[in-house]
């Protein structure tokens, strides 16, 4: 990976998240979240490391959305570690269901 900024055993990076869309304009879109691995508790920290990762991020945009999703969020993602940016751009139905729960567990950017 070439990422010499460890913590825990796994990467320190900051993750923000922006969404859009949605079915008229629901409240879980136009809301943005941040947060940096190192402040979670340890296994939190863990799991949002390795799904936040961006070749585990790449691999999920490397699928398509299936096709008939009228009105869904968009997830605007970026993921900086010490590699750099890495910016990706998720419809919902291509995120699992327990990487939307670790979204929404992360707090509101202020």
């Amino acid at each position: 990976m070439g990422c010499g900024l460890t913590v825990a055993g796994c990467l320190a990076m900051m993750i923000e998240i922006s969404t859009s869309g949605g079915f008229g304009g629901l409240q879980a879109a136009g809301m943005t979240k941040l947060a940096t691995v190192e402040d979670l508790p340890q296994p939190e920290h863990d799991r949002i490391c390795a799904a936040f990762a961006p070749s585990a991020l790449a691999e999920i945009a490397g699928k398509a959305p299936p096709a008939g999703r009228a009105d869904t969020i968009t997830y605007d993602i970026t993921v900086t570690d010490d590699s750099g940016a890495h910016h990706f751009k998720l419809d919902e139905t291509q995120i699992p269901p327990t990487m939307l729960d670790m979204i929404d567990a992360l707090p509101r950017k202020r």
